[in-house]
This record gives structure tokens, sequence and C-alpha cells, in this order.
């Protein structure tokens, strides 16, 4: 996972969609896939980014995420209470993965647990951006998981 260092400023971004071309910026291009996490202040400032995803470690459809390392890294500036996710298809496809949003289940779930929620998940490909929440993709849905209990 690397850190970015990302030209906002003290910027505040009102909505998912003047994120989403922070997104499109960063994740467009690349031949392999990449993941985009921005940490994000309650006024949307972004309070640090990483890149998950390096031609050694991800394959044109498939990055590995470390969970923990994602909220170690979220969890370093006091200021973030919410975060925001992206990542590509460079193969075009506009469609969610089951591992996409699984990942995104858990990864909301366990970062509510330190305050910090989900604002969306987005996905680039083609030049283009789509919203999971838009989509209507239960993305804060709890993931059923052997060390927890089904509710």
């Amino acid at each position: 996972m690397t850190r970015l260092s990302l030209r906002c400023g003290d910027q505040e971004f009102r909505t998912p969609e003047e994120l989403a071309v922070i997104a499109r910026r960063v994740l467009a291009g690349h031949r392999e896939e990449r993941v985009l996490i921005l940490g994000l202040s309650a006024h949307y400032r972004v309070t640090g980014a990483w890149l998950i995803g390096a031609p050694e470690t991800a394959t044109v459809s498939h990055v590995r995420v470390d969970i923990g390392a994602v909220l170690c890294a979220l969890r370093s500036s006091s200021d973030t209470t919410q975060f925001f996710l992206a990542h590509n298809h460079p193969t075009g496809s506009s469609s969610f993965s089951y591992d996409d949003l699984t990942v995104t289940r858990e990864l909301a779930c366990l970062a509510a647990e330190w305050g910090i929620y989900l604002v969306d998940h987005m996905l680039v490909a083609r030049g283009r951006v789509y919203s999971a929440r838009r989509a209507a993709l239960d993305i804060d849905r709890p993931v059923p998981s052997a060390n927890r209990p089904v509710a």
C-alpha cells in the first residue's frame, strides 16, 4: 500500500461525485487493477490517500486488499471520520464483482466499529465511474464470517 500525495489542500469535497473525479484521475489507464482509498474528515477534506496494487502484486482482474493495513492507515489521522473507496477494472467491466462487494462490506463494517464510515465505493472502467451506492448494492450490510455471529 502506497501513500499518495494529492494536491487538494484544504479543499472540501461536497459530494461523492466530486471524489469520483480524483478516482478517475488516479485510476484510469492502469493495466492492472488498483484500489484507491481516501480518508476524509467530517467536512470532506482529504486526510490521507493510499493506492493498493502494483504490477508485482496485482493482475488485470484482481488486487489483494489487506483490510488490517487499510484500517491502520485510516486510523492514522485523528481527523478521519469517513472514507471513500474506488478501484478500476482494466478489463472494462462496469459491474462490481462478488469479491469487490465482500471486501467493501467487510471493510465498511470493521471501520464503522472505529467510527469511520464508508461514503461510497466507485468503480472506474472505460473512463466512466460507477457508484455502488447509486446502484443500491447494500455495501454497509455485515458480512457473515466464522468469527462473527449471524444476526
